[in-house]
């Protein structure tokens, strides 16, 4: 395949989430209770990671921009949030590369990979949450 042909391809979006990344993390901890942990410890401090990137982006500093967004690119990875995990690795470039249009552009972004894994962790999450509840519920009857 020819250089000028491999430029014209669309760009791939991986999937907002992989559960492969959630089963990797489950064996690893050899507990699936660890990972549905791990899960619910992301998603409680996802917001506060992107604010802490955001604002780091806003106000011009490369030094915290770049520790939060390695920071939420490595727990990203580890949970199986796929798209956020790129966009990490895009916006990581931008800022060794110092082009801002770049960096703000991957920095908006965040926000709506956000919106798009929010329900499907929980969804995730609530996969495992139900035998536990079904069992709890079971052993009062």
């Amino acid at each position: 395949m020819d250089e000028a042909r491999l430029t014209r391809m669309p760009k791939v979006k991986p999937p907002v989430l992989d559960t492969a990344g959630f089963d990797q993390l489950a064996a690893g901890l050899e507990c699936p209770d660890g990972a549905v942990s791990f899960m619910a410890s992301y998603l409680e401090m996802l917001p506060s990671r992107i604010a802490r990137i955001l604002a780091a982006v806003l106000s011009g500093d490369p030094e915290s921009s770049m520790d939060a967004v390695l920071s939420l690119r490595v727990s990203s990875g580890m949970s199986g949030a796929c798209r956020l995990e790129q966009n990490c690795r895009e916006l990581e470039t931008a800022l060794r590369a110092s082009e801002q249009q770049k960096v703000d552009k991957a920095a908006r972004r965040l926000t709506k990979d956000f919106d798009l894994l929010v329900p499907e962790i929980k969804s995730l999450l609530a996969c495992y949450a139900q035998p536990v509840q079904t069992a709890a519920i079971l052993s009062q009857a």
